[in-house]
């Protein structure tokens, strides 16, 4: 009947890997048994590196308000103005003009502090591509890529 189900286990020889019990689930589907197959869907990254292609690691991460949050509070004593104002604002002030500019090198000081707290045991080689709100005149999105290499987060151009 339509949509029955029926799981058929089974002994199975291999030569390569010997003796072995299988199993299938089976239904009826249009008047025919029709094994259960299953798809996993899966994908896999790669990177072109000194030139070959070798597995791409990167992890691609947005700030949340939770990140921006820490990073004020962490840098509050040693860059007052900046992390006063992004942790109110929720966007780092990009202006080079402003008294609360984060510059690339403070802002790798914050995403050192930022990814030990959240991946203390990240691997050395691993990659993050880092988007965070800025404000540059606009409220916008800003991306850097960052690597961990000598246990430091450094930046991957």
């Amino acid at each position: 009947q339509e949509e029955d189900q029926l799981f058929v286990i089974y002994k199975y020889f291999s030569s390569s890997s010997g003796l072995g019990i299988r199993g299938n689930s089976y239904s009826v589907i249009d008047g025919a048994w029709v094994g259960h197959e299953s798809t996993v869907a899966t994908s896999l990254q790669f990177g072109y590196e000194d030139g070959i292609w070798v597995p791409d690691n990167t992890i691609r991460y947005s700030l949340s308000g939770e990140d921006v949050t820490f990073i004020s509070e962490e840098f509050i004593d040693v860059y007052p103005g900046p992390a006063d104002n992004v942790g109110f604002f929720g966007s780092f002030d990009r202006r080079s003009s402003s008294p609360n500019y984060w510059s690339d090198e403070m802002l790798l000081e914050a995403f050192n502090a930022l990814l030990d707290n959240i991946n203390p045991a990240a691997e050395e080689e691993q990659k993050y591509v880092l988007t965070f709100v800025i404000y540059n005149g606009a409220t916008t999105n800003e991306t850097k890529s960052v690597i961990k290499l000598g246990g430091e987060w450094v930046y991957q151009e």
